[in-house]
């Protein structure tokens, strides 16, 4: 598995990507169309400036398989890695990516 950072456009595709994914369990909790898009985007925005990386794994040929975001944080006196979103892109389901992305996370 190879990967790479994800470059400026595929960060802010990955932002509108995002908030449509999530925004419907925030407007089920009661929050408008506006107000989920708006919260889920200043989410992304506050976290996207903590140390970390969002990269896109790429199998054997280079082809995008998933993408994963994950950040580093001291949190009480250690140093402690996030797993933010692992996600392995539909037609690569099933054939032990997700597994590999998070052992490659964990590394």
């Amino acid at each position: 598995m190879i990967t790479r950072d994800l470059t400026k456009q595929e960060i802010i595709n990955y932002k509108s990507d995002l908030i449509q994914e999530y925004s419907f369990e925030l407007i089920n909790a009661g929050y408008s169309k506006e107000d989920a898009a708006k919260q889920l985007g200043d989410d992304f925005d506050r976290l996207i400036k903590l140390p970390g990386k969002m990269l896109v794994a790429q199998d054997e040929s280079g082809n995008d398989i998933g993408r994963m975001w994950f950040c580093v944080r001291e949190l009480m006196g250690e140093t402690m890695g996030f797993v933010l979103e692992v996600q392995v892109f539909e037609s690569y389901r099933g054939k032990g990516y997700g597994r590999k992305l998070m052992r490659f996370i964990e590394s």
